[in-house]
């Protein structure tokens, strides 16, 4: 058994009883090591920031954590270490679990490896000589590898205790390490169960702060569920709101668990005034691989509607990857009664990385479109991968094609260093000095 550790302090004036070193799981945490429990007092940060001065006198820095509910179907909120080791533990790439001697790892929350949703949130501090330094997430499976650092469990942390000092965490944004903070405090506010944590969040969603409101609106999306829902669709059916809020909004739509979500998301897309806001829905109906996404992405492009969301369609199109977004994106490629978004189905479908276009670009460059619309079909050429860009292009200046576009072939292929293209420019370059 592993030695006991005592921290002698005045613990009437801090507000909190002494208890010994534990170990690791013996709360909820899977803490990978050894901690000391602590009762907290009346005042979460002054329990903390005067422990941190008390125990920075042997210059080590400190950790302190707390579990709360966590709000349902948010997954394992953890770090995914970018390290092949941490101390003498060793892991795979993207490996789950947090290091507290060494905090450069990505943080998110999984719902792979058949992990189920937590059930309780720890939030853990780092503080150095009374000041607040950093600070994270995990879930109660998340292992949490505490190495060389000092740990303290707080025991006795009530959930408005926690969002009380959160909120204030979330208003300091002066600096660089409390914006980082605020950032984590807004997550923190996000996961923690109840209505009293969603009232907190709804209220920094609408708050002036551009940046803290956009990140409350992402995680009433992400984290808040049905309730969520109804707050987003507040915001984006707010006439005073501005439009960057509300395209935060919608995007926070397509990530919320409420099957309402993508009925808003459908209902923008054939109402909302605005195009971009439209054309925000649309694409993220796409990205969600909604199956109601294909038939407004038609009937917008079969339309004589606005250009600007016309395109997003086209856009979005590109992004659903089926045979039929594929055949409609060449048949607007060939024609539509605007230019701009027939260019615009030309670029997207040199993207496509499934069907090769070359046949169909060629076609469009040796035809009778606009010279503006063959042009364009030649710098899509010079996009396709590998060696069949430069074989479309070398293939258009060996034939009857106009000069407009012999004279753009031979421009985008000299913006190439692929071995083809320059062999092909050395060879002509001879052959124009023989004759």
């Amino acid at each position: 058994m592993k030695s006991t550790n005592t921290i002698v302090i005045a613990s009437l004036l801090l507000g909190f009883t002494l208890s010994s070193t534990v170990f690791a799981n013996s709360s909820g945490a899977s803490v990978q090591g050894e901690y000391t429990q602590l009762e907290v007092g009346k005042n979460l940060e002054r329990t903390m920031k005067n422990l941190s001065k008390e125990k920075s006198a042997g210059g080590a820095e400190q950790w302190f954590f707390y579990e709360v509910d966590m709000e349902p179907n948010n997954g394992m909120p953890c770090c995914f270490m970018s390290e092949v080791r941490s101390g003498d533990v060793k892991f795979k790439e993207n490996e789950m679990g947090c290091d507290l001697d060494k905090r450069s790892n990505s943080w998110g929350s999984s719902h792979q490896r058949n992990i189920v949703d937590s059930k309780t949130l720890s939030i853990y501090y780092h503080w150095k000589e009374g000041e607040l330094n950093d600070m994270f997430l995990a879930g109660s499976e998340c292992p949490v590898y505490t190495g060389k650092s000092q740990l303290t469990q707080l025991t006795g942390v009530r959930s408005s205790q926690s969002l009380a000092y959160l909120v204030t965490l979330a208003e300091k944004t002066k600096s660089k390490s409390n914006r980082r903070s605020a950032n984590h405090a807004i997550a923190g506010i996000a996961l923690h169960q109840g209505d009293s944590a969603h009232v907190a969040l709804e209220k920094i969603a609408n708050s002036n702060s551009k940046s803290k409101s956009h990140d409350a609106i992402f995680w009433l999306g992400v984290a808040r569920n049905e309730a969520g829902y109804h707050s987003l669709a507040k915001i984006v059916d707010d006439s005073s709101r501005s439009e960057k809020s509300k395209k935060q909004a919608v995007f926070a739509l397509s990530q919320n668990s409420s099957d309402k979500a993508t009925s808003k998301l459908v209902e923008l897309v054939k109402q909302n005034q605005s195009a971009k806001i439209q054309g925000e829905a649309l694409f993220w109906l796409a990205e969600s691989k909604s199956p109601q996404a294909f038939g407004l992405i038609k009937d917008i492009l079969d339309g004589a509607g606005d250009d600007k969301l016309s395109k997003k369609a086209v856009f979005a199109l590109s992004q659903i990857q089926s045979t039929d977004s594929n055949t409609l994106l060449r048949k607007i490629a060939l024609s539509h009664s605007s230019s701009k978004v027939q260019k615009e189905a030309i670029f997207w479908l040199s993207q496509e990385s499934k069907n090769s276009p070359l046949d169909l670009l060629i076609n469009i460059a040796t035809g009778k479109a606009h010279k503006n619309i063959r042009e364009h079909a030649v710098f899509a050429i010079s996009q396709l991968k590998g060696d069949e860009g430069i074989n479309g292009l070398i293939h258009l200046l060996k034939s009857d094609s106009d000069r407009s576009v012999k004279k753009k072939a031979l421009f985008w292929l000299g913006q190439s260093e692929h071995p083809k293209a320059l062999s092909f420019i050395e060879k002509t370059l001879v052959s124009d000095t023989d004759s």
